[in-house]
């Protein structure tokens, strides 16, 4: 199994959720004729064998600590599992107290905790709702005194893009192990709050903001080809870029339903009815990959690596081959700096 790329899912284990977030991609809240996740982990483990190749696990929900007791038998069983490199959670953090961070700390390949906030508390209430921010923090707390990351997810739009620095600041000063800071793409409820949605000029103005923060001296369009950026504070201050994974990285929704990636609500198939073969080389997925099918200046790019968020053309355009709406390469100030 050495050598091979993982095939990674953001898997969906649930609908339900305690917090109703004005941004959030899902539109239903309730787990009506689900299947049993032994089930769907049974099928999905075994495809993963069928194609002979590991896994990284982003479990989430809704809010996966809902499950209880059942979160922690699919957590020990993948922690067993030798097609299981990693899972990382992603959690709105108010069911974390210190019982349930020691009993998350008993499964080895439980790497990182992502936990979801918007800013300071103001910006991050109007969004998640009322006292949500001090619960946050309480969480975090706990959290910190665990063996794994524990990581700020923020996804920026136009009413909390000023908050970036302060965001920056309040990871730090809790010695969270970094930040990733993911792009609002109006899916579900998130559509009544579509004009959200960053202008590119905002997308750039974040970009060099970010590079100011790490204390690089890039050129904003040098991260054009990424969807979103990992900080992390644990040496020093790094930044990963997360280049489009359309076709090495899939969601799983609580149905068995796959989609090429959550923002991208196109089902490839479900995982119940379909062996994993079929649906990850779905003839969509090529598709959505060759330069050629896709539309506007995103047919004619120059930069290497960068196909455009297909997911944020579907949401904005109603394309998922239409041009990036985030793409400001042509009012950029071209520079020969880059991250290479």
């Amino acid at each position: 199994m050495e050598g091979r790329v993982s095939l990674d899912f953001q898997w969906h284990l649930t609908n339900r959720c305690n917090l109703r977030c004005r941004h959030c991609y899902q539109e239903a809240f309730e787990d009506k004729n689900l299947p049993e996740l032994p089930l769907l982990v049974g099928r999905l483990l075994q495809g993963l064998e069928e194609l002979d190749r590991q896994t990284v696990l982003n479990l989430t929900g809704g809010e996966p600590l809902l499950l209880g007791e059942e979160l922690f038998r699919l957590l020990a069983l993948l922690d067993r599992h030798p097609r299981v490199l990693e899972v990382m959670l992603i959690t709105n953090a108010l069911l974390i107290d210190r019982r349930t961070v020691a009993k998350l700390s008993s499964f080895a390949k439980l790497t990182t905790i992502k936990v979801s906030l918007e800013g300071t508390e103001g910006v991050n209430d109007a969004i998640r709702g009322k006292g949500v921010f001090h619960r946050v923090l309480q969480a975090l707390a706990h959290l910190v005194e665990g063996p794994f990351r524990v990581v700020l997810m923020v996804t920026l739009h136009r009413g909390n893009l000023g908050e970036v620095p302060k965001i920056w600041r309040l990871a730090q000063n809790l010695g969270l192990s970094g930040i990733i800071f993911e792009r609002f793409v109006p899916e579900g409820r998130g559509k009544e709050m579509a004009s959200a949605v960053l202008q590119k000029e905002e997308w750039q103005w974040f970009l060099e903001e970010l590079c100011a923060l790490c204390g690089f001296d890039i050129a904003a369009f040098s991260l054009l080809p990424y969807r979103a950026f990992w900080v992390e504070f644990t040496e020093g201050v790094s930044l990963l870029g997360a280049p489009c994974s359309l076709g090495e990285s899939f969601c799983l929704m609580p149905d068995g339903t796959v989609f090429p990636c959550r923002r991208l609500p196109i089902p490839l198939g479900n995982l119940l009815e379909e062996d994993l073969t079929a649906i990850t080389t779905h003839p969509f997925l090529g598709k959505l990959r060759n330069r050629e099918s896709l539309r506007g200046k995103c047919q004619q790019c120059s930069v290497r690596g960068c196909l455009g968020c297909r997911a944020l053309a579907y949401a904005v355009l109603g394309d998922p081959f239409g041009e990036d709406p985030h793409c400001f390469l042509q009012e950029a100030r071209i520079s020969t700096t880059s991250l290479s």
